[in-house]
Order: structure tokens, then sequence, then C-alpha cells
């Protein structure tokens, strides 16, 4: 599959992608495990994926600087096992030139993960395989990873891409979760609350540390759900940790929970 790759523009360019996806899946892959260890489970399907979208989109663009386009989106499928005939070298055919109906290139291939340009949609898609040992009987096979081009997020283009990995999952035959993230410049210290505040949300679990205050919420105006500590339901989580250079404040958001590490929310 490699003889597929197309250029990408310089090869400095590459790397760099390949090590934020590498950095990326690291910190996502710690966050997974921290849920697993603390029995947490998630209720998250594709249907309720569009409307989360909207939602959070519409009550993060007083809360970013710049607005919602301005932040950096991450929407993510974790593909259970067994996830049909689904091969890496598929998903190339499904999303590139190969596939007359659409416009992607491939721009890195690391054996284990892929990354697709597609400039339909905006963004890059990545696909990583987990390796066997880590395939439990009830766990993912792959993880699947949308992220709109910086400063060129619209939710308009999102919610085409969430549709169509919904109909090609589907004709796959895969069982799959999905949840969705937002980092960037919070618009002012008090973001948080009042994102929290638009989604009509109480909260459920604190977390203060190092400067870092995280809560977890439950809003009745997102179709998802999550169970946390002593079995209560979640569907929100914000993270708020101000920069000590320039004082600015980085806003995370995620729904049901933030998938990722914090800390790439910016330089801390």
């Amino acid at each position: 599959m490699k003889e597929q790759v197309q250029a990408a523009g310089k090869s400095g360019r590459l790397a760099i992608v390949i090590a934020f996806f590498a950095l990326l899946l690291g910190g996502i892959w710690a966050v997974s495990q921290s849920d697993a260890e603390s029995g947490r489970s998630a209720s998250f399907h594709q249907d309720d994926l569009a409307n989360d979208t909207n939602q959070l989109w519409r009550w993060a663009d007083s809360s970013y600087k710049g607005g919602s386009a301005a932040a950096e989106w991450t929407i993510r499928w974790d593909i259970g096992n067994p996830a049909g005939q689904l091969t890496l070298e598929e998903t190339v055919k499904q999303f590139t030139a190969n596939n007359e109906q659409n416009q992607g290139k491939l721009i890195a291939d690391e054996g284990d993960y892929i990354t697709i340009s597609i400039d339909e949609f905006g963004g890059t898609l990545t696909m990583h395989e987990l390796p066997k040992q880590e395939q439990q009987p009830a766990g993912s096979r792959f993880l699947l990873l949308f992220q709109p081009d910086e400063g060129k997020a619209a939710v308009s283009s999102i919610l085409a891409i969430e549709q169509k990995i919904k109909a090609w999952l589907k004709e796959e035959g895969a069982s799959y979760k999905a949840s969705l993230s937002a980092k960037g410049v919070a618009a002012g210290r008090e973001s948080a609350e009042k994102l929290a505040k638009a989604a009509g949300a109480k909260p459920v679990e604190r977390y203060e540390d190092d400067g870092t205050s995280s809560v977890s919420y439950w809003s009745p105006k997102l179709h998802s759900s999550v169970k946390v500590g002593k079995g209560k339901d979640a569907n929100l989580q914000l993270a708020i940790h101000q920069q000590t250079d320039s004082k600015d404040w980085f806003l995370t958001a995620g729904s049901p929970l933030i998938t990722g590490d914090y800390s790439l929310t910016g330089p801390l």
C-alpha cells in the first residue's frame, strides 16, 4: 500500500503530521486506559453524534476566541472488534482518489496507521489499527479520527463527514462508538462556566490539578451518556488552564468526555 502514497509537500511537514498524530494517539490511549481502570463505560451512537455536534458547536461559539471555527475539533470513532471486513487498505480505497466519488490523498502510511487529506470535507482522516494484544473481545480494533484543517473548521463539513462515515461503517457491518472534542484559546476565564450554563448542565465530577480545572457535567440537551464515579451519568467535560507566559486561557471541551491529553490544548 505504501506505493500509493502521494506527495504531501515538503518532507518536514509530513514529519510534523506523523509526530502530531503519534502524540495524539498516545494521549488518547492513556485516557482510555484510565477510564477502563476507573470502571467508566460509554454509550454514544452515530445518531446522537449529529445532535451533539450541533449543540457543542453552538455553545462553543461564544466560548472560544474567534468563535467555534477558530477551535481545533476532533471527531473520534472507536471501531469495535469484530469490525466487519475493514482494513487500512480498504479505507484508503474508500476515501482517496482511487474511488471516483472522492478526491482524498494518502499523505502518511506508517504501517499500522494512515492519514488521508480530504479536500471535500476540509480536513484529515487518520485511522490506526490497534496491536492485536490490545484488541480485547469487547474492545476496539481501529481508532478513526477526523480533524478539520487549521482555521477552516465548519459545522456543515463536520456533519457531512460524520454522515459519510456512518453510512460507510454501516455498510461494512462494523460496530463503533463516537465522541467529539474541541480545544483552543478561550474567550475569557469564565468561558467554561458560560458554556456549561448554555448547555443547562449540572456538575457531576470536579478535578483540580496544577492550574487545570476539569469538570464533568450532565446536560439534558446532549444525547451521549457515560458512567463516571459512583455510577453517575455525564455527557460533557470541560477543562480550562491558563498559559504561564501569555496568560491566555485554553479551553478543552468534549462529549461525552474529553479524549486526549489536556496538555494538547496548547503550551502549558
